[in-house]
């Protein structure tokens, strides 16, 4: 018991240490580099308390600490666990459990034990939500998931058979792996394949429809430029322009495109929020993928379970609706306004699209979630617009 119990001792001082301010692993490396003392064992140990107490969200918080770590570890592991053994070896055998099961088991111990408080905020969820599903996904880690780009299908194939790599093949593009696949040295980054989660490849059904009718489109929120890409390889020779507020993402984009061995029409730096752009003309699609909460991606980073304040659910649609209306400015009559968050809230998503209808011209098309909580991926949320104006 020792060793369980140092461990939790460890996962306290770090979690009472813990405000949400700063993502979860910073923090954590901070600690680890100041105690010393706990090898690479055991902060793997160390972590894997943390990160199963985050994953039961708002559900058991009025229990101790050891409580919510042996029902975490219990609900989040598949294979038999040294720190669950020495806390709890009845439940310990019983890992390879069906979900429902364990669910029951946890129920039966502590009555007041609710699943839909993983995520706490499922009144907040868009319609399409399915709130049981979306909550209980956050009891697992998200696979990692790459796209195969055009041309690349033969080699990347070999490569993963050739080093016995596990994977699976969804569609004609996308491969899903182990979280925590190690790809260096295997393919050359964005070249071959571009580590891309499966919600996110997925908004290629919004982009797609009017091949070869496509001249100029601009990824106005770019980032470091994974759709820029995807853009890029639905629409061969489209020319792509890339902004985004900060310039560190620009240098980040420049550098994947080079690998990528793709041109940009230009990148430049714009503060959306504020007002729409000039001198840049107009374009056949203006893909809008917005900041917001993040709430469809918490699966990989669970901590904002617990650390997330609803109150900027409001703020966020605010700033995603000036964005959006100013961008929107910049569509061409006949070209199309892609909108795109990786949140699952109602307000940033299916609130925003609704003040955009008739705004600049644009008329809804479609809007959809990406349900990744079935895929061990992320869940995203896009609409796309014709411009009637």
């Amino acid at each position: 018991m020792a060793f369980a119990h140092s461990h939790l001792q460890a996962a306290e001082r770090i979690l009472s240490g813990f405000d949400g301010r700063l993502p979860f692993p910073a923090h954590a490396r901070t600690y680890f580099r100041d105690h010393k003392q706990h090898g690479g064992r055991d902060r793997k140990a160390i972590l894997a308390i943390c990160y199963a107490i985050f994953r039961l969200g708002a559900s058991l918080d009025d229990h101790d600490l050891l409580t919510r770590t042996v029902a975490g570890l219990f609900l989040t592991l598949e294979s038999p666990d040294r720190t669950l053994q020495e806390l709890d070896a009845a439940w310990n055998g019983c890992l390879p459990m069906a979900l429902p099961e364990k669910l029951k088991m946890v129920k039966e111990r502590h009555a007041d034990f609710n699943p839909l408080n993983i995520f706490p905020w499922t009144q907040a969820l868009g319609a399409d939500i399915d709130p049981m599903e979306f909550c209980l996904s956050h009891l697992v880690q998200p696979a990692l998931y790459a796209r195969i780009r055009p041309g690349k299908e033969k080699r990347v194939l070999f490569a993963l058979k050739a080093r016995e790599m596990p994977f699976e093949r969804i569609g004609d593009f996308t491969i899903r792996l182990p979280q925590g696949t190690d790809l260096s040295g295997l393919f050359v980054a964005d070249r071959d394949i571009v580590v891309q989660d499966l919600a996110s490849q997925q908004i290629a059904e919004l982009l797609t429809g009017w091949e070869g009718k496509v001249s100029r489109a601009w990824d106005c929120c770019a980032g470091s430029g994974g759709k820029s890409i995807l853009l890029h390889d639905l629409h061969p020779g489209v020319r792509i322009s890339a902004s985004d507020l900060r310039p560190s993402m620009l240098s980040n984009l420049d550098a994947r495109f080079k690998a990528a061995d793709i041109h940009a029409a230009e990148t430049f730096t714009a503060d959306l929020e504020r007002s729409g752009v000039k001198g840049h003309g107009s374009f056949d699609i203006v893909l809008a993928d917005v900041p917001c909460t993040g709430s469809g991606t918490w699966g990989r980073n669970p901590e904002w379970l617990k650390y997330f304040d609803a109150s900027q659910i409001a703020a966020y649609a605010a700033r995603q609706t000036a964005i959006a209306r100013h961008a929107a400015l910049s569509v061409k009559p006949g070209g199309h306004f892609i909108y795109v968050t990786c949140s699952v809230f109602r307000l940033e998503n299916e609130g925003v699209v609704a003040s955009l209808e008739g705004h600049a011209g644009l008329q809804l098309e479609e809007k959809k979630y990406m349900k990744g909580y079935g895929e061990r991926a992320d869940t995203l949320f896009a609409a796309r617009f014709i411009s009637r104006a």
